[in-house]
């Protein structure tokens, strides 16, 4: 029981610094402007980024095909995994994942020489109006074990496309405390947050 208050309060102390460092950002930079788009609509990262002009993808595209909200058992059935497996990835005293917010998106680079530009998966967050949700590494992994597992992102090679499913993992630390059940998580509005700065970019997810 320790252990996995332990592993709460890392979660709890993480997205705690995450939204210290988005309001140093906002602090520090000028009003944003907004843009908002719809799912199977083809968005250009262009030169926006979310905390550094390091992060810049101009030469990718996203397009978010799909979105549904399933359970972990639902989930894991739908990727071929038992809940044996996953106990053995996260470990049995790790957070409990009740939920998974599921995403489908088509990611195109045009660049045709290889560089560094990739996309940033801690960032690239699902934001609803009373809480949001991070890409579950764990899973990802599970789901594409030629994943890079060394960095919290990928790149997509020059020139191609690619189609993958982000699963955003809501936690049972929110259904206990803060009511987040799975009818609530689907029905909420939500959005894919692409960037901050200098245009905040996002597509709205409507889940099936």
């Amino acid at each position: 029981m320790k252990k996995r208050w332990i592993a709460v309060l890392l979660v709890v102390l993480c997205v705690a610094g995450v939204s210290l460092r988005i309001w140093i950002v906002n602090r520090d930079n000028e009003p944003q402007i907004s843009k908002t788009y719809s799912m199977n609509e083809v968005v250009p990262f262009e030169d926006d980024f979310f905390y550094s002009k390091d992060e810049i993808r101009d030469g990718y595209d996203i397009e978010v095909l799909s979105a549904r909200v399933m359970t972990i058992e639902e989930y894991l059935d739908e990727i071929g995994k038992t809940e044996e497996e996953w106990e053995e990835v996260k470990g049995k005293n790790g957070v409990k994942v009740p939920y998974v917010y599921d995403v489908e998106v088509r990611i195109r680079n045009h660049v045709e020489e290889e560089n560094n530009q990739y996309i940033d998966l801690i960032n690239t967050a699902l934001y609803q109006p009373d809480n949001f949700y991070q890409v579950d590494s764990e899973l990802l992994w599970m789901r594409y074990p030629t994943v890079d597992t060394s960095s919290f992102g990928f790149r997509v090679l020059p020139g191609t496309e690619t189609v993958v499913h982000l699963p955003y993992h809501v936690l049972d630390y929110d259904v206990e405390h803060y009511g987040f059940t799975f009818e609530k998580v689907k029905n909420s509005e939500t959005y894919l947050l692409l960037s901050m700065y200098p245009v905040k970019k996002m597509i709205e997810i409507i889940p099936e």
